[in-house]
């Protein structure tokens, strides 16, 4: 009978270990659950901050865009300004490169916006043939 009642025992203590055992899986599988939502939300998180933050560099690189092309506009007019002043004012007659660079120029600043005061110019200087 002892051996029954020792082999009852030990079919509890197994009953009892895969009891454990199965609750020591749940466990370890809520753990995993828990991480990977978490992880999930991290992923979440960042992918709104990469957004976030691509949408303010492009409004940054807006800004500089926008920057640049007013600093370039400034730079072409004193430019065209100034060359159509010495040839207006005689200090020097240009030649065919020089005729060339300063029409590409006037083009280049009329197709970003241009203005008349260098239209005029341009145009007096064509109609006394200077340019």
């Amino acid at each position: 009978m002892e051996l029954k009642y020792g082999n009852k025992e030990g079919e509890n203590m197994s009953d009892l270990l895969n009891f454990l055992a199965t609750i020591l899986v749940a466990l370890i599988s809520l753990i995993g659950i828990l991480i990977q939502t978490k992880s999930k939300e991290r992923q979440e998180n960042l992918k709104n901050e990469l957004q976030s933050f691509k949408e303010e560099s492009l409004k940054n690189d807006k800004k500089i865009e926008d920057t640049i092309t007013d600093v370039r506009m400034q730079v072409t007019k004193r430019y065209l300004v100034t060359e159509m002043t010495k040839i207006a004012q005689g200090d020097y007659i240009p030649n065919e490169e020089q005729k060339r660079v300063l029409k590409e120029s006037k083009d280049e600043y009329n197709k970003a916006g241009g203005d008349s005061y260098v239209d005029d110019m341009y145009d007096d200087l064509r109609y006394k043939k200077l340019i």
